[in-house]
């Protein structure tokens, strides 16, 4: 599932309920972690997100409902 959060002052979608072992390939398609309270937590850009999302949607790894 997508949310925006924010992060150091920015603005960005957050992957939750994402697979760990398909880790490297999340960020192949342009994610990127931080390290929040001892948690690691997957983002977008949001203003490069646009041609990332249909490709998580298309892998099946998002949910078919996010649009």
């Amino acid at each position: 599932m997508l949310k925006r959060s924010l992060v150091n002052g920015r603005q960005q979608l957050e992957l939750t309920e994402w697979i760990a072992a398909l880790l490297d390939w999340y960020k192949a398609q342009g994610c990127f972690t931080a390290s929040i309270r001892y948690r690691t937590r997957l983002f977008l850009q949001l203003a490069e997100s646009a041609p990332t999302i249909p490709a998580l949607r298309c892998s099946r790894v998002l949910p078919n409902g996010i649009q």
